[in-house]
């Protein structure tokens, strides 16, 4: 005897598709409002099982987590995490039939990210159209949230992707992004990104053969869906970066034309156990300011004084001052407007050093 259909682990199993059992739907829906933190990790834990059939889970579960993380055992309900309760309830009613995988067809990844979270939407070919094969969502780490939007974005594709590897077996899938992922990263991913973590971006983006990346104007799940591939981007990502990034609208990181050339440098050494610590800004035959610094300054500290010396000299001048430290660098051009935005707290809420 042949069925049509087949009950596994609570999902309904037919021709080149599969649905979330409706007893598995209906005993998650069914369940109370938990009243304790162990309540709420269990029911998180059954939605978190039939996550692949919800596309924006990772943003409703988000003031549920925020509940749990407060401390208390008890949980102190909010109108937002009630709100979020009842949509997840109805989005779990109203999940869709996803496609099996196909590896003789091609893939397709939607790869937005929105609050945080890289959100994404995996599908085939079905006709004119396109049927999601999974709905991906999941958090951005600390470091990453503070990142300019066009970097999260390179974040959430690198997370998505890897996800996405786990249907493909290897065949190839194109991505479709509104950033123009190689230039972001290429040109600003020094400024944010630890060399371990740039060159694991560039090798989940760039140097494999089953992916492509196509930058597209299609920013809406229901045009991806409909076979869309949408038109060339107009957001040019470094140009966005940079206002929204830069210490100021003026500061560049090319050498200006016609300008004065200074050099910074500052240092903090031990000598016979004693610790030195100094600055100096320079032209390339004349040192135009140096002195000593507390004896507990760090190289981080001495190379920002250093920087901040030249500034207050060069007032009013056109000026290109160059540091050899990274640390700097990055301040001025890619960490101080976040810093100033968070009243200067990093990424955990501690206070920034040498701010």
């Amino acid at each position: 005897m042949v069925r049509q259909t087949v009950i596994y682990l609570g999902y309904e199993v037919s021709a080149g598709q599969r649905t979330l059992g409706q007893d598995r739907k209906e005993a998650i829906c069914q369940t109370p409002k938990p009243q304790t933190v162990k309540e709420l990790r269990t029911f998180l834990g059954m939605t978190g099982w039939c996550r692949l059939w919800i596309y924006n889970y990772g943003l409703l579960v988000k003031p549920l987590y925020a509940l749990i993380t407060e401390g208390s055992r008890d949980l102190q309900w909010t109108k937002d995490a009630t709100r979020a309760f009842d949509q997840l309830k109805k989005a779990l009613m109203s999940a869709p039939t996803l496609g099996l995988p196909n590896v003789s067809k091609p893939f397709f990844l939607f790869s937005p990210e929105k609050q945080g979270i890289a959100l994404g939407i995996f599908a085939q070919n079905l006709g004119p159209y396109r049927r999601a094969v999974a709905y991906l969502s999941k958090q951005l780490d600390t470091a990453a949230k503070g990142w300019p939007g066009c970097l999260r974005a390179v974040a959430a594709v690198a997370i998505n992707i890897q996800e996405a590897r786990k249907f493909t077996l290897g065949q190839k899938m194109t991505v479709l992004v509104s950033h123009t992922m190689s230039a972001v990263l290429e040109a600003k991913g020094g400024h944010w990104l630890s060399p371990q973590r740039f060159l694991k971006y560039q090798a989940i983006l760039i140097e494999q053969d089953d992916v492509e990346i196509v930058v597209t104007n299609t920013v809406n799940p229901a045009s991806f869906l409909s076979g869309s591939m949408g038109e060339p981007v107009i957001h040019d990502c470094l140009e966005t970066i940079e206002a929204t990034y830069s210490s100021r609208p003026d500061l560049k990181d090319t050498p200006l034309e016609d300008a004065e050339t200074w050099f910074t440098d500052g240092s903090s050494y031990v000598v016979s156990g004693r610790r030195h610590a100094g600055y100096a800004v320079t032209t390339s035959k004349e040192v135009i300011e140096s002195g000593p610094l507390p004896t507990n300054t760090s190289v981080q500290k001495a190379e920002i004084i250093a920087l901040i010396r030249a500034l207050e000299l060069a007032k009013g001048k056109e000026i290109n001052i160059y540091t050899d430290s990274r640390y700097a660098f990055g301040v001025v051009h890619a960490h101080g407007a976040i810093w100033k935005e968070r009243g200067l707290l990093n990424s955990q809420g501690k206070n920034i050093k040498h701010a």
